[in-house]
């Protein structure tokens, strides 16, 4: 009876991620863009220090603590309308 053998599908290439982990995604993964972190929570760290969101949800999230956030003074009601002002 032949033994039966799980076979990796696709060449490996060699990465190291932000927090050090050495991590072996695949090739046409890397060719597409994907592969660029060792694991979601990597990828979500990552995000949150090229987009500083999570900073400004936290900011937000103490003005209402706080009681100081107006919400018609957000980048996005810029103009002083609401939220569906710009369809009309």
């Amino acid at each position: 009876m032949p033994t039966l053998v799980k076979v990796q599908r696709g060449a490996r290439v060699r990465k190291v991620c932000a927090c050090g982990a050495v991590y072996f995604p695949r090739k046409s993964d890397v060719k597409r863009g994907w592969g660029k972190s060792c694991s979601k929570s990597c990828a979500a760290i990552k995000s949150n220090k090229e987009t500083g969101k999570y900073e400004r949800f936290k900011a937000r999230e103490a003005a209402i603590e706080d009681g100081t956030y107006d919400p018609d003074n957000t980048a996005c009601h810029a103009e002083g309308g609401g939220w569906d002002d710009h369809k009309f």
